[in-house]
């Protein structure tokens, strides 16, 4: 009896090992200044491994590398076929969270990674400078495909280019929980050269799109010249544009929204610009930190107030209906 309870103990185990996958992250300080082995990570796997409560500032340190010490790193075994979230921080108390670019940024202003494989082999994250979406040497290219109009098969959005080896099988894409038909990948390219790629409904190479002609490179679509990172526009499936009449629109709001006085004193009046009748605003400190959110506004305007507020700088995240986002930098004299 003893015997088959620990032959099922051990099936149980390599079950659970085999739906895991081993990762790395890292970070690059080198544009930054920090104290020696003071850099820390907060995710929302922490509860999952025993590091603290989700998001909980000091419970995981990461580790300085061995030769280059202006790298850092975390490495766990995670359960594949998730999104985790995660932010570099500054010592364990919370008070210096990197402030992650918009075009790094999840829903819920964190930097994210999706475990889209099984393989044996460790997945090093890029080490991306602290605070920017780039490394030392590539720049981070956001895509995103709509397949509102087309069903997904059980293999899942896949995207293959000369960046990974032109296999579907590499990359697979993911959505983030309220808008399951956008899926998105992001990769680090060596700039000023020119990319190609498809995307693909399945594993196989035979679900590729067919890239129209007006937007296609040898039947591809095509990176002319890595330039700054970015966010690519949504298109759908075989198409070159964004799937109609209900698209998504690219992450910057083409409509900026304006803010005056700039700096302030005592408030400033923000005009959206965009014919939207529904915003949302987020109010953060320059390390990151949410410190206010504003719901629900209906009007085309919307006064803030300084409050509490003490003379420096912060960023406004504006966003509308559409799951359109920008940012402004607000001077509080």
């Amino acid at each position: 009896m003893k015997k088959i309870i620990l032959s099922f103990i051990i099936c149980i185990l390599l079950i659970m090992s085999m739906q895991a996958k081993f990762v790395r992250f890292a970070v690059n300080i080198s544009n930054t200044v920090v104290a020696q082995n003071d850099i820390y990570m907060i995710s929302n796997f922490q509860t999952l491994k025993n590091l603290g409560i989700d998001f909980q500032s000091g419970g995981i340190q990461m580790v300085q590398h061995p030769t280059d010490t202006n790298i850092y790193y975390f490495s766990v075994d995670l359960p594949a076929f998730q999104i985790y979230e995660y932010q570099i921080e500054k010592g364990s108390t919370g008070y210096e969270k990197e402030w992650v670019p918009v075009e790094s940024r999840s829903p819920n202003d964190y930097r994210w990674i999706y475990l889209d494989s099984l393989n044996t082999d460790t997945l090093k994250l890029p080490e991306v400078l602290f605070g920017e979406n780039n490394t030392l040497t590539d720049t981070m290219y956001r895509f995103r495909l709509d397949m509102r109009d087309k069903p997904v098969l059980t293999s899942g959005v896949r995207l293959a280019g000369d960046f990974q080896g032109n296999l579907p099988a590499n990359s697979r894409m993911c959505c983030f929980a309220g808008n399951d038909s956008l899926f998105e990948y992001m990769a680090w390219l060596p700039p000023n050269t020119t990319q190609q790629y498809k995307f693909y409904n399945g594993i196989n190479g035979s679900n590729g799109e067919i890239v129209p002609s007006s937007c296609a490179t040898n039947n591809k679509r095509t990176i002319a010249n890595v330039s700054v990172a970015q966010v690519l526009p949504v298109v759908c499936f075989s198409s070159c544009t964004s799937c109609s009449p209900l698209s998504i629109e690219n992450l910057n709001i083409r409509n900026q929204p304006s803010l005056a006085p700039n700096p302030i004193h005592t408030s400033a009046l923000i005009n959206f610009n965009d014919d939207e009748s529904k915003h949302q605003i987020k109010l953060f400190d320059m390390m990151g930190r949410i410190l206010n959110r504003f719901e629900n506004i209906t009007s085309n305007t919307f006064e803030i107030q300084r409050e509490n507020l003490k003379p420096g700088v912060y960023y406004l995240n504006i966003s509308n209906g559409k799951n359109q986002n920008s940012n402004l930098k607000l001077v509080v004299e």
